[in-house]
């Protein structure tokens, strides 16, 4: 490295080093990640180190990243700075680096909420492209602790299931996960007894995909097997339900650091009826994974076109 290469430069040297360091695949994913949506384009890039390596340029260009997708995205940005400008310095590139005097900027919420306002507005008729969800699971995967990887988890069902937040919240292990179950054919066909409320209609079972019925076989072993599937992981009641209010702020957190401003958590049960419609489903079938007591309602769920066991498949 030297004080002429470039931010964008110098981010991939970095980035090639962190094969070599201590920390986890996933952490090095969440840099790369991290370093790819912030820096690698942004006002910086193309600045020299030495350049770069000022406080008063670097707060200016964290205070864009906070106002424009938030503070979580400028304190990540921020980390991927310091790494990068520490190994510069480790290899003699700069005299020090200036991120250990920086000020952490906070979003101005004028700008902030005119630039979310602008740039979309909830779309309540839209689903995801399969592309925009696995980006939004992907993107709450990034986050390690166990507040934000249990909300992770619970976006990942909500996504594979489309019930509803209530729903996913009032899930329980032993009465209600079946990680076993198989069809008439005896092959593997998991599947979630969803107790709903609204209607005779919305207590149901319904099939899990294999890809989610993985992640929660890995959820049980890593965290615990009996009450509440999404239980707060800092209580050690596991039979008390998490506040749903809460859960819909974090998840709002999710789906704007994924660029998702027009979403809510309503868009993953509009997009299982959608994506199971054109696969062909019969709207009684969608209506039946939904928990919906009228077909009618369900067709109302079936967003713009982006695109038994069959719901499992689909999703």
């Amino acid at each position: 490295m030297n004080p002429d290469m470039t931010v964008s430069k110098a981010g991939q040297f970095w980035i090639e080093q962190n094969q070599y360091s201590a920390i986890s695949d996933r952490t090095r994913k969440q840099y790369s990640d991290e370093f790819n949506r912030y820096i690698a384009n942004g006002a910086i890039s193309g600045l020299t180190l030495r350049e770069a390596n000022n406080i008063a340029t670097l707060e200016q260009f964290l205070q864009g990243i906070s106002d424009n997708n938030g503070n979580v995205a400028a304190k990540a940005t921020r980390r991927v700075l310091s790494n990068l400008l520490n190994l510069a310095v480790r290899h003699g590139a700069l005299p020090y680096s200036a991120c250990r005097d920086l000020r952490q900027p906070k979003a101005r919420a004028d700008s902030l909420s005119s630039v979310r306002a602008s740039r979309t507005k909830h779309d309540t008729d839209r689903a995801f492209s399969r592309d925009e969800r696995a980006l939004v699971v992907k993107v709450a995967d990034r986050f390690s602790d166990d507040d934000a990887l249990d909300v992770a988890d619970l976006i990942a069902f909500l996504a594979g299931t489309g019930v509803r937040l209530s729903e996913a919240l009032a899930c329980t292990w032993w009465d209600d996960i079946d990680l076993k179950a198989k069809d008439a054919d005896g092959k593997s066909a998991p599947t979630v007894h969803v107790r709903g409320t609204k209607t005779d209609k919305a207590d149901r079972v319904i099939p899990l995909p294999e890809w989610l019925a993985k992640r929660l076989a890995k959820r049980a072993k890593k965290r615990w097997k009996s009450g509440l599937v999404f239980a707060s992981p800092r209580l050690n009641d596991k039979t008390k339900p998490r506040d749903r209010r809460n859960m819909i702020r974090h998840i709002r957190t999710r789906l704007d650091e994924a660029g998702m401003d027009w979403a809510t958590s309503h868009t993953f049960r509009r997009t299982v009826a959608t994506w199971m419609d054109e696969a062909g489903a019969p709207l009684a079938e969608i209506a039946n994974q939904l928990g919906h007591a009228n077909v009618n309602v369900t067709a109302t769920y079936l967003g713009r076109r982006q695109g038994s066991n069959r719901a499992a498949q689909i999703l």
